[in-house]
């Protein structure tokens, strides 16, 4: 099993582009070039392409599929790409990558039908290659992306927060506390959504923290066992209200608190000319807190206040 880390991941980190995840459908056979066999159209550029039991997706016979690139092919169990006859080529480039799972299904039956993955000719075997064990060609990423990740003190407990921009099929996330950035223990294990090109939020609330400083980071499993670490992220046993943070993440404006506020807080959205755009009051904020944003999209004031000890101002663009 490989670990792949995600060694830029920080406090709301903000991902600029999204795949698309286009599945086959209905039963028997599909063909790659015909848009009404996929539920997004035919796949293209930067898209996470599945092929889910029950279903055959057949590339004609002298059929060269448009060169895609950043993409990413799951065959599950059940599930079959099969090259059909003569001159049925894919070619994929630029970080592509694809996926067979256990039972998943590859079929040719001629030499001059391929598969080039980043160069590299992946299938060379006629008639049919079903897999006993996963196995991947090119470069396969796991099609989870994070969209934020912050913990925050709420009295005696530490809010974990975190969210996706997207998932396809990924099983769980298990939750690691250390007290010395060392030693690592799994608290818990939270189920993912497993399918979704929306923003999904979570949060876990981890029980009577007295270390006075405790590091957390999240190992997010995909449903054939390969996994990615967050970074780490820490709490100590008091923050000031001037480590609130702001940002803006999938057309939504976050804003963190490391430790509940007592009482109200107000967020403003300012235009540059001075106008209040909205304000909205929180009660007793803590952790992560997403709000809607502008319809106008364009470069806002963020005011984040209390009257006390939060006076927090930052420009974004929403």
């Amino acid at each position: 099993m490989r670990k792949l880390y995600l060694s830029a991941l920080a406090v709301l980190a903000c991902f600029a582009s999204f795949a698309k995840s286009t599945t086959a459908t209905g039963t028997g056979t599909s063909y790659w070039n015909v848009s009404s066999s996929w539920n997004n159209g035919i796949p293209a550029d930067n898209d996470i392409i599945i092929i889910p039991t029950g279903v055959t997706v057949n590339v004609p016979t002298n059929t060269t599929i448009p060169t895609l690139q950043n993409v990413q092919i799951r065959i599950d169990n059940g599930g079959t790409l099969n090259l059909d006859n003569n001159n049925a080529i894919i070619v994929l480039t630029t970080n592509s990558g694809i996926t067979v799972l256990l039972g998943g299904n590859i079929t040719r039956t001629k030499n001059n039908s391929n598969i080039t993955v980043n160069g590299t000719n992946v299938f060379t075997v006629n008639g049919v290659q079903s897999v006993s064990s996963p196995i991947n060609f090119g470069t396969v990423a796991l099609p989870v992306k994070f969209s934020g990740f912050s913990v925050a003190r709420q009295n005696s407990d530490v809010l974990v927060q975190w969210s996706t921009a997207e998932e396809v099929n990924a099983l769980s996330f298990e939750i690691e506390r250390s007290t010395d950035g060392n030693t690592w223990n799994r608290i818990a294990n939270v189920p993912a959504k497993g399918n979704s090109s929306s923003l999904t939020n979570y949060t876990y609330s981890d029980k009577n923290v007295t270390a006075a400083i405790v590091y957390y980071r999240i190992r997010q499993v995909d449903i054939d066992g390969r996994y990615i670490y967050t970074s780490i992220q820490s709490v100590k046993a008091t923050a000031a209200g001037a480590d609130v943070k702001v940002a803006a993440i999938s057309n939504h404006l976050v804003v963190q608190f490391p430790v509940q506020v007592k009482g109200t807080v107000e967020v403003r959205v300012v235009s540059l000319s001075g106008q209040v755009i909205s304000k909205q009051v929180l009660q007793q904020p803590a952790g992560q807190v997403i709000l809607n944003t502008p319809a106008v999209k364009g470069a806002y004031i963020i005011s984040v206040s209390n009257a006390q000890e939060i006076n927090v101002a930052k420009q974004v663009v929403l």
